[in-house]
């Protein structure tokens, strides 16, 4: 949990960037009017180029 594969410009651990991710995604669900906790699932759809 300390190093990522793809840390771009971001120097923060991979944990706390996760937590950060997740916490975004509740509060936009949140938002939504969907569940609001941190450990919902989001799915996104990889389209190829």
């Amino acid at each position: 949990m300390e190093s990522a594969v793809f840390v771009g410009n971001d120097e923060r651990l991979f944990c706390q960037r996760s937590k950060d991710r997740s916490r975004a995604t509740a509060e936009l669900y949140r938002q939504l009017g969907l569940a609001s906790y941190e450990a919902i699932e989001a799915f996104v759809e990889c389209k190829p180029f």
